[in-house]
C-alpha cells in the first residue's frame, strides 16, 4: 500500500490507545507511514483542566457528568466548541497536516473533528477521514454529523443500526467491524466456567468490595479469585490485609490481554477496550459500576448480547457466579467478535 496515515488519539484513555496501537502496528507491518498525534500532549493545558473536571464530576457528582453529556451533544455547544478549538490550536494542527500530506486520517478519540473541520475549511480536503465509534460517543451524534467524515467503524450490527438512525443517509458509510484487536488475542472456549474470577478494582467502591469479598470468602464454588490493583491503591492495600489467602490472589498488575484466556469471568467497570478484549477471548463480564452516560452504552452492549450484565446487587452477582453462569451460551461471543477485524478495517478503505 505505502500510504501515509495520521492517527488522532488521546493516550489517557485505554480504549483509544488500544485502537491506535493495533491499527498502527498493522499499517506499519504493511510498510505504511504512520504519524500519531496525541491530544494529551497536543492540547496539554486544555487537557489538564478537562481531565480534572471529568474525574471530579464522574466520580463525585455523577449527575453533573450526565448534564455535561447532554450539553456536549447540543448543536450550539458543538458550534462554539469547534470555533474555540480552531482558534486555539488550528495553526499548529494545520501545519502538521499540511506538511505531512496524509492519504488517510484516523480518529479514535472525539474532539479532533473540530480541528479536521477547521483544516478542511481552510485547505482542500486531500485525504480520507474515518472514525472509530468507541464508548458512549455513539450517543453524541453531533460529533459525527459532518459530511467530510468518510467512514464510521462500529463494534456490532446493532450499533450500526442505531448510528444510521442518527445520521441521515449515511448507512452505507457505517461499517460493523468489531474492535481492532490483534488476531493472537482471540480465544475460543467450549463453555463458560466459574473457576477463575478476576476483579479489577478501578473505580469500584469500598463498601461493595468489602461486602462482596467477605461473602465470596465463605464460598467454595470457585478455584481462584485474582484481585488487580489498577488505580485503586488505598482500597487494594486494605483488601490485601484483610482477605489475602490461598484462593484470593492479589496482584498489582497483570497483562490482561495475555491472561484473559485463563480467566472465566471478569468483574470491573465496563471500559470499552476491556469489554472488547473480554469478548475476543470469551470472558463473561459483570459490571457493579459504570460511569453515567459515558459507559451506559457499554453495559447495553453486553446485556443485549447476554455476555455480561450490570448490577450492584451482591447476592445477584454471587448467584450468577455459583449457578446461573451455566445457562450462558458460549456462542453469544462468536456472534460479535471478528478475529480479522484489523485486516477487515484496513481493506475496507481501498
Amino acid at each position: 500500500m505505502n500510504k501515509k496515515f495520521i492517527i488522532l488519539t488521546a493516550s489517557y484513555w485505554s480504549w483509544n490507545n488500544a485502537a491506535k496501537d493495533w491499527i498502527k502496528n498493522y499499517l506499519q507491518e504493511s510498510w505504511n507511514k504512520v504519524l500519531v498525534i496525541d491530544l494529551v500532549k497536543f492540547m496539554n493545558e486544555w487537557w489538564k483542566s478537562s481531565e480534572l473536571f471529568y474525574r471530579f464530576s464522574s466520580e463525585s457528582i455523577p449527575i453533573l457528568w450526565q448534564i455535561t453529556f447532554i450539553i456536549i451533544n447540543s448543536k450550539i455547544f458543538n458550534i462554539l466548541f469547534k470555533y474555540y478549538l480552531v482558534l486555539l490550536y488550528s495553526e499548529k494542527f494545520n501545519k502538521i497536516v499540511y506538511d505531512y500530506k496524509p492519504d488517510y486520517i484516523i480518529w479514535t478519540y472525539p474532539c479532533w473533528q473540530s480541528l479536521v473541520w477547521g483544516y478542511i475549511n481552510k485547505f482542500k480536503k486531500t485525504f480520507n477521514f474515518w472514525v472509530f465509534i468507541t464508548d458512549a460517543t455513539i450517543s453524541l451524534q453531533r460529533y459525527f454529523d459532518d459530511k467530510y467524515i468518510d467512514k464510521f467503524f462500529v463494534i456490532d450490527y446493532k450499533t450500526k443500526e442505531i448510528l444510521a438512525q442518527k445520521l441521515v443517509n449515511r448507512n452505507n458509510d457505517i461499517v460493523s467491524s468489531f474492535f481492532p484487536i490483534e488476531p493472537r488475542y482471540f480465544f475460543e472456549k467450549n463453555e463458560l466456567k466459574n473457576n477463575h474470577i478476576c476483579i479489577l478494582l478501578s473505580w469500584l467502591k469500598n463498601n461493595f468490595l468489602f461486602t462482596f469479598l467477605s461473602k465470596l470468602n465463605n464460598e467454595d464454588f470457585y478455584k481462584r479469585i485474582t484481585i488487580i490493583k489498577w488505580r485503586n491503591e488505598k482500597v487494594y492495600n486494605k483488601l490485601k490485609i484483610k482477605f489475602e489467602n490461598k484462593k484470593f490472589i492479589f496482584q498489582d498488575f497483570i497483562n490482561i490481554k495475555e491472561e484473559l484466556k485463563n480467566i472465566d469471568i471478569f468483574i470491573s467497570k465496563p471500559g470499552w477496550a476491556l469489554i472488547s478484549e473480554c469478548i475476543a477471548q470469551s470472558v463473561y463480564f459483570i459490571s457493579p459500576f459504570y460511569i453515567a452516560w459515558q459507559e451506559k452504552w457499554n453495559v447495553d452492549l453486553i446485556e443485549r448480547n447476554d455476555i455480561g450484565f450490570y448490577s450492584k446487587d451482591i447476592n445477584k452477582i454471587i448467584d450468577f457466579l455459583k449457578n446461573k453462569y451455566k445457562h450462558i451460551d458460549i456462542n453469544n461471543f462468536n456472534k460479535i467478535k471478528n478475529k480479522d477485524s484489523i485486516k477487515y478495517i484496513i481493506e475496507s478503505l481501498f
